[in-house]
């Protein structure tokens, strides 16, 4: 990973419009797909072009201008672009979370899904056979802790 780390620096890698570049050639590949002519195949391999280069360029400052006009024409993209980047990662942090959560907690509590509505219970162990009562469904079923 380390090779990446040095091929990248200095480079100017993915912002707004090299999303919306992505989706546009998405879309007429999409279009393409049921419209077939040679002239449109040879604009749509262009994109991916244009987005490789964009993302591997070293001049920033003119991707940087490229980047800004996009935005002054699409203001809410860059809310929606950045958006989904961070709930993806802030979704995954949370994941690992409940992970180290639940790892900890293996050895006094014992987990458990509702089978009528899938949602996960955490009981104490060592209590026996105990009839359990879903919070969400009221679903009654009985298990061993």
């Amino acid at each position: 990973m380390n090779w990446l780390q040095r091929f990248m620096y200095g480079r100017y890698g993915v912002d707004p419009l090299g999303i919306a570049l992505l989706v546009l050639y998405m879309v007429l590949s999409m279009i393409g797909a049921f419209w077939h002519s040679a002239v449109y195949a040879l604009l749509i391999l262009i994109f991916p072009l244009i987005i490789l280069l964009r993302f591997l360029s070293r001049n920033i400052d003119a991707r940087k201008r490229e980047n800004d006009w996009f935005l002054s024409w699409f203001p809410g993209f860059k809310d929606r672009a950045q958006g989904t980047v961070q709930s993806a990662g802030s979704w995954w942090q949370r994941k690992q979370q409940q992970a180290q959560k639940k790892a900890a907690d293996r050895a006094n509590y014992r987990y458990f899904t509702c089978p009528k509505c899938r949602q996960k219970l955490r009981l104490p162990r060592g209590r026996g056979k105990i009839e359990i009562t879903c919070p969400k469904c009221q679903h009654k079923f009985v298990k061993k802790t």
